[in-house]
């Protein structure tokens, strides 16, 4: 098992190179878009699609429907469809790897796992290479919303905006009457 990880960490490296700061990136954006930092651990946590994280963040933001979201997602990630097809999840061993082995499907993975000179990469070396490529994106998403010091500091006005501005919008309360453009002064 540590010579399969050890293997897998070798794998993976020159993808961390790319993913960890593509994801510190994104953890920025989570937190400059107003989101606590947390919002990007969970975001690359469990979307953990990349460039779907990106156009989520801009969705969920502006208050898109379900459906707009669905639909999206699956424009983006359709290519997984082919990636499927030779993939090597045949080679991993066991209902719950498999499952992760799927869930874990990035680019990045497929361009390493499923080449020529992967033939011979056991079902814990394909695992442990899914592993480290969704740590690396993960974690930098995190150290990139950790990293940005509003992260920590703003006050919860600031971190949400939009919700703080709609309530200063509608002022005392529930009797008071919109303008109309040409009622000044009636």
């Amino acid at each position: 098992m540590r010579a399969d990880l050890a293997v897998a960490a070798g794998d993976s490296g020159s993808v961390g190179l790319g993913a960890f700061p593509m994801g510190v990136a994104f953890g920025i954006l989570v937190v400059h878009s107003g989101l606590a930092w947390w919002w990007g651990s969970v975001f690359s946590g469990f979307i953990y699609a990349g460039s779907l994280e990106f156009l989520f963040l801009g969705l969920v933001l502006t208050g898109a429907s379900l459906a707009s979201i669905a639909v999206t997602a699956f424009l983006v990630n359709v290519r997984h469809v082919f990636y499927a097809l030779s993939f090597p999840l045949h080679r991993v061993d066991g209902r719950a790897a498999k499952a992760y082995s799927t869930f874990a499907l990035s680019d990045e993975v497929y361009a390493v796992a499923a080449g020529a000179a992967a033939r011979d990469f056991t079902s814990r070396r394909i695992l442990w290479l899914q592993v480290f490529v969704h740590l690396y994106w993960a974690g930098g998403a995190t150290a990139g919303a950790l990293a940005e010091p509003a992260a920590l500091t703003r006050p919860a006005a600031a971190r949400h905006p939009a919700r703080h501005r709609s309530r200063a919008r509608q002022g005392p309360g529930p009797t008071r009457r919109p303008r109309c453009a040409g009622s000044a002064g009636r």
